[in-house]
């Protein structure tokens, strides 16, 4: 997008996300930023963008600028869901039917987001960056670990499908008129849905926000299977999930400048990774 922000509005969602206005049009700015090109290809993402278009929860990609690492997108007024829309059976089950509608939908992607290939490729990065922290005793359990949960998923067909792959609390938009948008598609790609299912749990249940118990994430995996299988993949997922955001922290630690704490983050999933793996994950 070339025009010139020609006004800031008042709201600012977070410090690399702000509302401007561009050419007497609201729109979000976001600014990517150092060291997460390593993660996203920028091209591919505006190329998934387009195609998401179509189904409707997703916001439009404006413009983006590589120069400033910014991008523009279509404004959707709203707020982000909230400890309490978690709660809130009604709400949740809009929640669960957008996930659901992602999964189900017959948008194709350019990208493919296999978990397993992808940790490759972050262990790779994570050791040449740190090797000292990646020879860690712990680091080495949970990689063996997610070695094995590889091979017992891969005794079944899993489907691929239309992924969001960060569905985080922050990006379900809760819009005036009741529905549910969903935003910051730039992981989407194709790849097994419960490993997305898997992901959104493990970010519900972070010790960061919470959201989720025992209990209620039973009732989120009810909503979505409907007496379905599955739940037994999602929970091997969860460490797998747990595990990538572990590599994601300590790759960021050594390339981004953004101020956040990648090492308490780091340690925080890692913790999480033990205790899933003491508690002793479901059988298939």
């Amino acid at each position: 997008m070339k025009a010139k922000v020609i006004a800031l509005e008042e709201s600012t969602f977070t410090h690399s996300t702000h509302l401007v206005k561009v050419n007497n049009q609201s729109c979000v700015m976001r600014r990517y930023g150092s060291g997460t090109d390593f993660f996203i290809h920028r091209d591919v993402e505006q190329e998934n963008q387009r195609r998401l278009e179509s189904l409707g929860l997703a916001p439009k990609l404006l413009g983006i600028n590589k120069e400033e690492r910014v991008e523009f997108f279509e404004y959707i007024p709203g707020r982000a869901a909230s400890k309490a829309d978690f709660s809130d059976p009604s709400t949740l089950s809009k929640i669960i039917r957008a996930i659901k509608s992602i999964h189900s939908s017959e948008v194709t992607l350019v990208s493919q987001l296999n978990p397993f290939r992808t940790i490759d490729r972050y262990e790779g990065e994570a050791k040449r960056l740190d090797p000292s922290r990646m020879k860690n005793r712990s680091i080495e359990r949970v990689h063996q670990e997610v070695r094995e949960i590889e091979k017992r998923i891969d005794r079944f067909e899993r489907p691929i499908t239309l992924c969001h792959n960060d569905l985080s609390p922050g990006n379900f938009i809760m819009t005036p008129i009741g529905t549910v948008r969903i935003i910051d598609w730039e992981f989407a790609a194709m790849g097994d849905p419960l490993f997305d299912l898997a992901n959104f749990l493990s970010t519900l249940r972070a010790t960061s926000t919470n959201y989720l118990d025992e209990a209620w994430e039973r009732k989120v995996l009810d909503m979505y299977f409907e007496k379905k299988r599955g739940r037994e993949i999602v929970y091997l997922y969860e460490l797998v999930a747990r595990y990538l955001g572990v590599l994601w922290a300590i790759i960021l630690e050594k390339r981004s400048d953004t101020d956040f704490d990648y090492f308490g983050y780091s340690n925080a999933h890692m913790k999480t990774c033990l205790e899933l793996m003491e508690s002793g994950a479901k059988d298939l």
